[in-house]
């Protein structure tokens, strides 16, 4: 058979196959009941066509058959086909509860027309023929009309609830209008009930014996046909369990969604029914479920979105696609021209007169000619904003199309940032990069790149520049006697008699405090030679005024040449402040000028490069330590002390000697970095060494620089070393110059009484250089005097020398001091320091100066003196 669904039916034709069902169910009962009276031998076939004949009988048939199609065809067919030609809500309705209503009015018309049929036939056959019309003929009468109307009746129902099914694509019912419980009940109930009725009949009928146990065997049999087909309705509502949880879902959206009861309850076509459905309702309840989700988060990031766009700074505007204004921001609104609030409708370009910065044009030409060329890509660039008259707003646009669901261009959305203020900060901020903020003045940074853009052209176009480099001579004491504010002013006086003497051409730059530079463009030596001498005593003759002081300003400059052979701008820099420098140590208020071949200036630079080298090797650990012997000169003693001496590793693994760097670290401050490096490692070397004897077999000198005393933050450094080593303080001695202990003198007698107080002594290094300094070592708290080697080295030669020697020994022995000659170099020497009773020597003739380690090691390896004893 084939499962292609029936072509819809037509109004007629719903109607006459309806109508015509109905006639059905209603003449062929009686013709099918005359035969079985006649078969069952109920009536004989003559008196049964006797009794039809008569006037009654056919008006009442006749009658109940006419009654039964107006009743049907008013109350059903017309309403129930309407929706076929006018499929409205009200037709459905009207539809929808003819349908539901059809069974009962079905079977309540057919029930009562079967059973008056046939008492108007035992009437009409009384009248007519000679039966009797008792109560048994009347029972089994009215019993095998009533059966053969149900057996008929059922199957023509089923057509009739067949044909409505016909029309359940037009229906919007949620609910079922015929149940299928019914239609079980009708099959499995009446259809068996009325067969063993007629079953009854016949056999009563063919043996006379109906009697009232017949009655109760009947009764009996329909109560067991019934039963049965109530238990297989039951059986049938189970498996539909779970449709009808389907049915409850549809019509209350709101009802809760289980699993659990879209479970199936039968293992037949309807639980496999129910467990597919249950399958695809899962997946759309989870697709349902996932729609959901998406849909809140779209509405929520739309939300978001729209809140974000009300807030951001940029301007959001969308336009359509004849360029109207759709939508846009408070701060696209803020930004309409002539201060408009309602631009929804208008034209974008009278919202906003973009114009482009260079070539003055409409910017929204110029968006739309690249738009058409490339509508895919957003285009981005920059124009200004005419806002009212004389007011622009320099602003940067984005501008991308918008598509519709079928991806067809409806518009397109403008971006508009207006970033005047931000241009006007960029342009204060590339200012400050390049200036000075107190002289407004190129700074360092800017002026060393054009310095190259000088240099680049030298080599390139073989043009001739010049570099000066100006130190103010004065700076510091205006800046110590009147103040940083008077210092500040002083410079920026300066600056402005400068600016006077430079070409426009010119840079004027401030490198550093009282440190300024001039790029003089386009000229040669000589020229800017005589710039610069003009520039000196223009600042010579300038007098300073700050309160009721008058101040005398002069300054030391460097020239240097840049040429084609001219060096990096490193090397420029540096030549210039080292000319800069030697024109101070010759007198100041004078010009150096560069020259390659200039030994004194290559000297300076060299110092320079020392600068460099000794940073390198603080932060890579490659200065060394080395100790020399300081001997006692009276056997009888047998303590042993060490001065501990800095060497420096080379590239090359060389040990470079200290004379080559030290002068370039305290010419540039360095040796406060070189003194706490010497401290730090030398307390970790000695801490080994010194701390598990008692008493210590050795104590060691380490020299201080003056510098070293002048920082304030110096005797805190030591102090935490000490604490962090645990060195013994009477194992160690610092060495301080005669001169740095006496420029210092105050500083110096405070580091020593604070070190003093918990053990550690302190030696003048290099004394003597002057006598004048006798006076002071009643104030420090020495334990040593060194006398300076230049007067030791001679003494055997020179008398002078040999006095001043053994006097010092002599003051230094009257206070209590022990005395220690350096530069040692002979026996000659040793004997004569002897006899003039120094108590120490130190020098090549005792020894020579040897790595810490290995002293170091030597006393690790001898016993200590409770192991000797």
């Amino acid at each position: 058979m084939s499962n292609q669904p029936r072509p819809p039916l037509s109004q007629q034709q719903f109607q006459l196959r309806f109508l015509g069902l109905i006639f059905i169910a209603n003449a062929i009962p009686p013709a099918f009941g005359s035969f079985f009276l006649s078969f069952f031998q109920l009536v004989d076939p003559q008196q049964a066509a006797a009794a039809m004949s008569t006037v009654s009988f056919r008006v009442y048939g006749i009658g109940q058959l006419l009654f039964n199609l107006i009743y049907f065809y008013y109350l059903f067919s017309r309403p129930i086909g309407r929706i076929i030609t006018q499929n409205t809500p009200s037709a459905v309705a009207t539809a929808e509860r003819m349908i539901r209503r059809f069974p009962f009015d079905f079977w309540i018309i057919f029930a009562i027309s079967r059973l008056i049929a046939p008492t108007v036939f035992l009437y009409s056959a009384q009248s007519v023929t000679g039966i009797a019309a008792n109560a048994e003929a009347w029972v089994r009468i009215h019993l095998l009309a009533l059966s053969v109307s149900i057996i008929i009746g059922v199957p023509i129902f089923f057509l009739l609830v067949d044909l409505f099914g016909r029309l359940a694509h037009r229906l919007s019912s949620p609910q079922p209008l015929l149940r299928i419980t019914t239609k079980i009940f009708l099959i499995a109930a009446l259809t068996p009930l009325m067969i063993d009725t007629l079953l009854i009949l016949f056999f009563s009928a063919r043996t006379g014996f109906f009697t009232g146990e017949t009655i109760a065997i009947w009764a009996l049999l329909e109560l067991l046909a019934i039963c049965g087909a109530l238990l297989f309705v039951t059986s049938f509502k189970q498996s539909l369990t779970p449709l009808n949880y389907i049915l409850k879902l549809v019509q209350q959206p709101s009802a809760e969604f289980s699993t659990v009861s879209l479970q199936p309850q039968s293992t037949d076509e309807l639980g496999a029914v129910a467990t597919a459905y249950r399958t695809l309702l899962l997946r759309e309840h989870e697709k349902t479920e996932q729609l959901n989700h998406s849909r809140q988060l779209l509405e929520r990031e739309k939300q978001q979105a729209l809140i974000t766009l009300e807030g951001i700074q940029e301007g959001v505007v969308k336009v359509d696609e004849l360029g109207m204004v759709e939508y846009a921001n408070p701060a696209a609104i803020r930004l309409a021209h002539h201060g408009i609030t309602d631009i929804i409708g208008l034209p974008f370009e009278r919202a906003y007169p973009l114009t482009d910065g260079d070539s003055g044009l409409p910017l929204d030409h110029i968006v739309a000619s690249h738009l058409l060329r490339d509508y895919t890509a957003p285009f981005h660039c920059s124009g200004l904003l005419r806002l009212n008259e004389g007011e622009e707003l320099t602003i940067q646009i984005s501008v991308g199309i918008t598509f519709d669901p079928q991806m067809d261009a409806n518009g397109c959305v403008y971006i508009i940032h207006d970033i005047t203020e931000s241009l006007e900060l960029n342009s204060r901020l590339d200012f400050q990069a390049a200036h000075d903020a107190l002289t407004g003045l190129v700074n360092r940074h800017e002026f060393e790149l054009q310095l190259e853009e000088k240099v680049k052209d030298a080599r390139l176009e073989h043009n001739h520049h010049a570099l000066l480099y100006l130190d103010l001579d004065q700076f510091k004491v205006v800046n110590e006697t009147c103040g940083h504010q008077a210092g500040d002013t002083l410079l920026q006086e300066i600056t402005a008699v400068i600016r006077k003497v430079i070409r426009d051409s010119d840079t004027l730059a401030r490198l550093g405090g009282d440190e300024f530079g001039i790029l003089f463009h386009q000229c040669p030596l000589a020229k800017a030679a005589t710039i610069a001498d003009h520039l000196r005593q223009l600042i010579k003759a300038f007098r300073f005024h700050w309160g009721e002081k008058i101040f005398e300003v002069t300054v030391s400059m460097g020239l240097a040449p840049i040429t084609s052979h001219s060096a990096s701008t490193q090397m420029l820099m540096s030549a210039v402040d080292s000319a800069c420098d030697l024109a101070k140590e010759l007198g100041r208020n004078r010009i150096y000028t560069y020259s390659e071949e200039d030994e004194t200036i290559r000297r300076k630079q060299d110092e320079m490069d020392w600068v460099h080298r000794l940073t390198t090797a603080l932060d890579q650990d490659l200065f060394i330590l080395y100790a020399q012997e300081i001997r006692a000169l009276d056997p009888n003693r047998s303590d042993l002390h060490y001065e501990i001496l800095i060497r420096l590793r080379g590239e090359d693994g060389a040990i470079i000697p200290p004379n080559d760097f030290l002068p370039a670290a305290e010419r540039f401050n360095m040796m406060p970095k070189i003194d706490r490096w010497v401290v730090r490692n030398a307390l970790q070397l000695l801490e080994e060494i010194t701390s598990s004897k008692l008493p210590p077999p050795l104590s060691c000198s380490i020299n201080l620089s003056g510098q070293s005393l002048g920082d304030g933050r110096f005797l805190g450094f030591v102090t935490q070393q000490l604490e962090r080593f645990q060195v013994p303080p009477e194992a160690l001695c610092f060495e301080i110059t005669e001169t740095a202990a006496i420029t210092n003198l105050k500083l110096a007698e405070h580091f020593f009484r604070e070190l003093q107080r918990i053990g550690i002594k302190f030696s003048l290094d290099d004394f003597g250089s002057g006598l004048s300094s006798f006076g002071y070592l009643k104030n420090l708290p020495i334990s040593c005097l060194k006398i300076d080697g230049s007067f030791v080295r001679n003494i055997n030669a020179d008398k002078v020398d040999h006095a001043m020697v053994e006097s010092i020994n002599q003051i230094g022995h009257v206070m209590g001091l022990s005395t220690i000659a350096e530069y040692a170099e002979n026996s000659a020497v040793i004997s004569t320091l002897k006899r003039i009773g120094i108590d120490y020597a130190q020098g090549y003739g005792i020894t020579r100066p040897v790595p810490l380690e290995e002293v170091l090691a030597h006393f690790e390896k001898r016993p200590s003196a409770s192991e000797s004893r």
